[in-house]
């Protein structure tokens, strides 16, 4: 059972009563058929998405990060009187076009211009893809060396100014005698993804009517823009509203608001909203299986999808509550599905993989999640955001980072009397959110589009992103009862690097020598190399040697072997190097101890560790007041008076040294570590570095 599950079961037979009619209420509202009052043009209240997008251009400042638009390639004689004719209609109709936005007194005021005529930029570009403003000279214009997709993607950079800009732009752009290149863009507080087919179509039968000397066949609109925006924001709407936020905000409670995703790069204190887009196709056998292992679920395959999504984003990030974000069309009755405007509402949809489901249970899940989403799709993104209360973060968008969108708007088949078309986005070079996944699915193919913060990932690691997400949704699907931990999403080149090449670590070392059998050895190749330099002082191998003898030969004589323990405090010196040497030439292991260390904490280390002996010096004594083993003065000359032959040395397997954690979660523990992994760990440093041995 998942954690949203249990918190469903956890409600009152009367709670979840009362919660089921709520949603079912919000159900049959959006399917009914409901009469919006018309209402008094200067009374005009915004509604609340474009009170959000207002603000936010109040506080960023105008940028493309809203901009909306799109081109279409047009082949054949194209009558540039009816493309005028056709927008001047088009504005017309809808007046949420020749919508302005004002600040007054630092409130939003909404002037709807009673007229307004639309601009048709004309724009030239010859067979050597160079722009040109059309200037009506003998010579065409002066010549810009700037290409037609440059040309596209700066038209759809450049920002509105809402205060004062008419919120369609467009710009005809002609490649040749028969070649042309129309290309619209709008704000989004005057449009949205469905506004946009409307757009385009209503533009097609104006223009045809133009050309054939006749009226346009479009229904007349039942409402304005202005009088649906009145209607949400009137009492019995809101009541509605305000209760299904209730329920939603409910459903959401306990989902992590952040979504930890790996990055490239570091984030920004502030968010750039820098954007690159990359463009992909679902593989066939994921296309097939998105609708048939649907069907088979009773869900639809967005649901299947979102679910695979939710899988990849579990794996990649290790958080089990996660929220992914989808805009829904928000239109709510059938009074406003021919109107052009700004309804699309964000919906943040939770995803709860703890307890590690199957993706069949998963699938369920996202299904009545889903459900319950589409009958609250025109609660306002902004009122969740508010009932939630998420931590403020200019980093990030708040609740939600990754979008999904399965475009599924009403397509209309785009035919202009006498011309050939083909319609394509253009993006801004902006994105809204880390991710936003664009997705279409039709029969057997699948497109799709990933729109992210380019100062945050890297085009590549947006591509194997994809490719995990796609090879999840086809291995998930042939075994959809396996745990989604279970379920394979690397490729087969990214598992044989980490299976084969990366595991591939074995390496050649000395694994039977001892560390002092290293060094004799290095000794004996060369005697009078440095190999010690501390300030001023300088050892050679032959000396080191020759020192580490002489203490070696004193502890022995007092006593130590192979496998006991010898403290080391010795503050930072040649000395040092010599004490630790000698050590491990009695087979002996050093337990090092930080002379700054205080005194109770030194003495448990020596007393944990069960060492019989200690080298200090004369002035660190008092530190080691309470050690009852035998004290080695380094500083002290007895011990030179040794002989300096080398000593037996222990075998690889012997214990080299002990070492202690910082303690920070009670008592500090011994680490033992052997030989032959010392060893190991100095070749693999001698290679990364380059040291040459001789």
């Amino acid at each position: 059972m998942t954690d949203t599950t249990r918190r469903l079961a956890d409600l009152t037979p009367a709670q979840r009563a009362q919660l089921q009619q709520r949603l079912i209420d919000a159900q049959r509202n959006s399917n009914r058929s409901h009469t919006i009052p018309h209402s008094d043009a200067d009374s005009r209240a915004p509604s609340s998405g474009e009170e959000r997008l207002w603000f936010l251009d109040q506080v960023v400042g105008s940028s493309a990060l809203y901009n909306v638009s799109s081109a279409l390639q047009l082949t054949g004689d194209v009558n540039v009187d009816a493309v005028r004719s056709a927008l001047r209609k088009l504005v017309q109709r809808h007046d949420i076009l020749r919508t302005r936005y004002l600040s007054d007194a630092g409130a939003l005021r909404i002037v709807v211009d009673s007229d307004c005529d639309v601009r048709l930029e004309i724009l030239n570009v010859d067979d050597r893809n160079a722009l040109h403003e059309s200037t009506g000279g003998s010579d065409g214009g002066v010549w810009t060396a700037v290409g037609l997709n440059t040309a596209l993607e700066a038209e759809a950079s450049r920002p509105f100014a809402l205060e004062r800009d008419m919120l369609l732009r467009a710009v005809l752009y002609s490649l040749g005698p028969r070649s042309r290149v129309l290309q619209l863009t709008t704000h989004h507080i005057a449009s949205d993804g469905w506004s946009q087919e409307l757009l385009w179509h209503e533009l097609g039968e104006f223009y045809n009517a133009h050309v054939r000397g006749a009226d346009a066949e479009l229904p007349e609109l039942p409402i304005r823009y202005g009088d649906y925006a009145n209607w949400m924001r009137g009492p019995a709407k809101a009541a509605e509203l305000e209760r299904a936020a209730s329920d939603w905000s409910e459903l959401l409670s306990g989902s992590s608001q952040v979504l930890e995703l790996p990055t490239d790069h570091p984030r920004q204190a502030a968010q750039t909203h820098r954007g690159s887009l990359r463009s992909y196709e679902l593989s066939s056998k994921a296309v097939a299986g998105l609708s048939e292992f649907g069907r088979g679920e009773h869900a639809t395959p967005f649901m299947v999808l979102l679910s695979g999504l939710f899988a990849v984003l579990h794996r990649y990030t290790g958080q089990s509550r996660l929220l992914v974000g989808s805009p829904m069309a928000a239109r709510p009755v059938p009074e406003v599905k021919g109107i052009i405007g700004f309804f699309a509402n964000t919906v943040a949809l939770p995803g709860d993989l703890s307890g590690d489901p199957t993706f069949r249970e998963l699938v369920a899940q996202i299904r009545t999640v889903a459900l319950k989403a589409y009958a609250c799709q025109d609660v306002p993104f902004e009122s969740i955001v508010q009932r939630m209360n998420p931590e403020r973060d200019s980093s990030r968008s708040p609740l939600v980072q990754v979008m999904l969108a399965l475009d599924n708007y009403p397509s209309r088949e785009l035919k202009l009397d006498g011309l050939e078309t083909a319609l394509r986005e253009i993006h801004t070079g902006t994105s809204k959110f880390d991710l936003t996944i664009h997705a279409a699915v039709s029969q057997l193919v699948g497109k799709a589009t990933i729109e992210f913060n380019s100062d945050l990932f890297a085009p590549d690691t947006i591509d194997r992103f994809w490719l995990h997400l796609n090879n999840f949704l086809e291995n998930a699907m042939d075994r959809p009862d396996e745990r989604i931990s279970t379920v394979q999403f690397l490729g087969a080149d990214e598992r044989r690097m980490l299976l084969t090449e990366w595991n591939a670590t074995a390496e050649e070392y000395p694994r039977f020598s001892s560390v002092a059998a290293l060094v004799e050895e290095q000794v004996e190749r060369t005697p009078d190399a440095v190999a010690v330099v501390f300030g001023d002082t300088r050892l050679s191998y032959r000396q080191l040697n020759n020192r580490a003898n002489q203490l070696a030969a004193e502890l022995i004589s007092r006593g130590a072997a192979h496998g006991c323990a010898v403290g080391l405090c010795v503050e930072r010196s040649a000395d040092m190097m010599v004490a630790l040497l000698a050590i491990v030439k009695t087979g002996a292991a050093y337990v090092p101890v930080d002379p700054s260390l205080p005194a109770e904490r030194a003495n448990y280390i020596l007393s944990d560790s069960g060492a019989e002996f200690v080298i200090t010096q004369r002035q660190l004594l008092e530190n080691l007041s309470s050690f009852a083993g035998a004290v080695v003065l380094i500083d002290a000359d007895e011990w030179k008076s040794n002989h300096s032959t080398n000593l037996c040395t222990p075998g690889s397997d012997s214990l080299v040294y002990i070492i202690y954690t910082s303690g920070s979660t009670g008592k500090p523990k011994g680490v033992r570590v052997r030989a032959n992994a010392l060893i190991n760990l100095l070749w693999s440093m001698r290679a990364r570095f380059g040291l040459d041995a001789t």
